[in-house]
C-alpha cells in the first residue's frame, strides 16, 4: 500500500476519528468548575448589558474550552493521534507514512485531515464528577435590602407595630418579600401561619411550619439567606447555564437539605426545614452558587461545609431544570395578600405581651 492508501484506509476504519480516553481518576475539580462558572456568568452579564450575543452558546461549550486550555488537551490530542495511528498500523506502514510526511513536509494530522479525518475528540462527561453545591436564594427586593429581610421580617415588624402609624404597606411589602416567604407559600402554607406559630398564638399547623419556626428561632444574625444543598452530577451543566442566564425554572427534590445560612460571617441556623413537596423556583432567584472545595478567595466568606463540617449525605438533594411554570406571579400575589394577616398576628402578639407585662 502507498502512504496515501494507508492514510485513506485509516480514515475509513475510524469514521468518528480517535477519542481521548482519560484515567478514571482524572476529574475536573470543584475549583475549576467554580472558576469557569464565574467567568461564564460574567460574560453572560456583560453580553446582556451590551445587548450582544455571548461568545459561547452554553456553559458546557465554555467549560470545554476552559478545560481544553487548562489541561493542555492540544498536546494530549497530538499525542493521542500518534499513539493511536501507530497502534493501528504495522511498523512497515508506519515507515511508509513517515517517509511520505517528511518528503511533503506534513504533519500526521494534516495528512489525515486531507483524507477527511474526523479528528481527535474527547467527552466532557468522561471527566465530570459529582459536586456538592450550595444555592443561595433571594428575591430582587431582598437583594436590595442587603439580605436582611428574612431576619427583620418578624422582629422589626413586631417592634414597629408598637407604633402602627409607621406600619405602611410599603414597609410591610419590603419586609415580607423574601425567599423564605416564597418558600412558605410555594409549599402551600402561609407566612401568617408561620407568624402565629412563631409568636405562639397558635400551634404549628404542620411539620413544615414547625421546622420553619425552629429555623427562625435558631438564626443568630441580622443577615440570613435561604440556602439549598444539592449535588450537581455530570448531566447538570444545563442547570448552571440556566442559573447564569437567569432563565427557566429549577426544581429541588423534597429530601433536599434547606435552611438559613450566612456566608459572610459563617453563621447559620439548623438547615432542617422539612419540605412538604419539591421546591420549584425561577432560575433568577438563585443569587449565588457555591461549590464545595472551591478556593476560599473565590467566595464571599464561608461555604456551608466550612461552617458545619457535614457528611456527604447532606447534599443528597437532587436538582433539575423543569419546563413547568414556577407559579412565581401567583406565589408573590399570595404573599402580598397574606401580609395583612401576618401583621394582625404580630399586633395580637404585641397586645398579649403588653397585657402580660401590665399584669406582672
Amino acid at each position: 500500500m502507498t502512504a496515501k492508501e494507508i492514510l485513506q484506509d485509516e480514515v475509513k476504519n475510524n469514521p468518528e476519528g480517535y477519542e481521548i480516553f482519560f484515567d478514571y481518576r482524572e476529574k475536573i475539580d470543584s475549583s475549576d468548575i467554580a472558576e469557569a462558572f464565574e467567568r461564564y456568568s460574567e460574560s453572560v452579564k456583560e453580553a446582556k448589558e451590551k445587548g450582544t450575543e455571548n461568545d459561547y452558546p452554553s456553559f458546557e461549550a465554555f467549560l470545554e474550552d476552559y478545560i481544553y486550555d487548562k489541561w493542555d488537551l492540544a498536546l494530549t490530542s497530538d499525542q493521542q493521534l500518534h499513539d493511536t495511528f501507530n497502534y493501528n498500523r504495522s511498523q512497515e506502514e508506519q515507515d511508509i507514512v513517515h517517509k511520505y510526511l517528511e518528503e511533503n513536509d506534513l504533519g500526521l494530522g494534516e495528512a489525515l485531515d486531507a483524507e477527511g479525518f474526523a479528528g481527535v475528540t474527547w467527552k466532557l462527561s468522561d471527566i465530570m464528577d459529582d459536586y456538592h453545591m450550595n444555592l443561595m436564594l433571594a428575591t430582587p427586593n431582598e437583594r436590595n435590602t442587603d439580605m436582611g429581610s428574612i431576619s427583620d421580617m418578624f422582629y422589626d415588624a413586631k417592634q414597629l407595630s408598637r407604633n402602627l402609624d409607621n406600619c405602611t404597606e410599603e414597609y410591610q411589602d419590603k419586609h415580607f418579600d423574601n425567599a423564605l416567604s416564597y418558600l412558605v407559600h410555594q409549599q402551600g402554607s402561609k407566612i401568617s401561619d408561620v407568624a402565629a406559630a412563631y409568636y405562639g398564638t397558635e400551634e404549628p399547623k404542620n411539620e413544615f411550619i414547625k421546622s420553619v419556626v425552629d429555623e427562625l428561632n435558631d438564626a443568630t444574625y441580622s443577615m440570613e439567606e435561604l440556602t439549598v444543598l444539592v449535588t450537581l452530577d455530570k448531566n447538570g451543566l444545563e442547570l448552571l447555564d440556566s442559573i447564569a442566564k437567569g432563565e427557566g425554572n429549577i426544581e429541588m427534590s423534597k429530601d433536599t437539605m434547606i435552611g438559613l445560612f450566612n456566608e459572610w460571617n459563617g453563621s447559620g441556623s439548623l438547615l432542617e426545614i422539612q419540605l412538604d413537596k419539591p421546591l420549584v423556583v425561577p432560575a433568577d432567584m438563585i443569587r449565588n452558587v457555591q461549590i464545595e472545595g472551591q478556593p476560599s478567595n473565590s467566595i464571599n466568606g464561608y461555604t456551608v461545609n466550612d461552617v458545619y463540617g457535614l457528611v456527604g449525605e447532606a447534599w443528597k438533594g437532587t436538582i433539575e431544570k423543569v419546563n413547568a411554570d414556577s407559579g412565581r406571579e401567583t406565589i408573590m400575589e399570595s404573599i402580598k395578600n397574606d401580609v395583612g394577616n401576618a401583621m394582625d398576628v404580630i399586633k395580637e402578639a404585641v397586645e398579649k405581651e403588653k397585657n402580660e407585662r401590665t399584669y406582672d
